[in-house]
């Protein structure tokens, strides 16, 4: 995966096919803005801070700001954290799921 990610995938064609496809979700009828807003779950978000399709920096911080609560994770990776930084992926990831599992438990009883 990460071999095609530098390669085939990092090619002008390829990205600029992925950014249009990813530019097509801010068109009306694929706009989830005001969806994102009803989201009462527990949220995490992890973006890659060299992300060539979403920018963590705008994408990632609009989505933060539209769902209450959501934490925002970017780290030092581009499109796939999970497989670019898997330790610190799970780092992140592991006590969040952690947490929800506690909540949803004492939510139970």
């Amino acid at each position: 995966m990460l071999e095609r990610a530098a390669t085939s995938q990092a090619a002008a064609p390829s990205l600029a096919i992925n950014r249009s496809v990813w530019r097509g979700f801010i068109e009306a009828e694929h706009d989830l803005r005001q969806r994102a807003t009803l989201i009462a779950a527990p949220t995490l978000l992890v973006f890659g801070a060299r992300d060539p399709v979403i920018s963590a920096r705008r994408d990632g911080r609009l989505a933060a700001s539209l769902i209450r609560g959501a934490k925002l994770v970017v780290m030092p990776a581009g499109h796939a954290p999970f497989a670019e930084v898997p330790d610190e992926f799970l780092a992140e990831v592991l006590p969040f799921l952690e947490r929800c599992a506690r909540d949803g438990e004492a939510n139970e009883g």
